[in-house]
């Protein structure tokens, strides 16, 4: 849950940045978190 969050906010202050690395960091962080909602844990088994 935490990981949605963290991502949505990084995406969200990235875009008034306009920083794109920013954004792209807070895509990948908020993918973790979809990844690790739908498969359970980490992926790490």
């Amino acid at each position: 849950m935490w990981w949605f969050v963290i991502g949505y906010v990084l995406g969200h202050v990235g875009f008034l940045l306009g920083s794109m690395p920013v954004i792209v960091a807070g895509g990948v962080i908020f993918m973790y978190g979809a990844y690790t909602v739908v498969y359970g844990r980490d992926g790490r088994d």
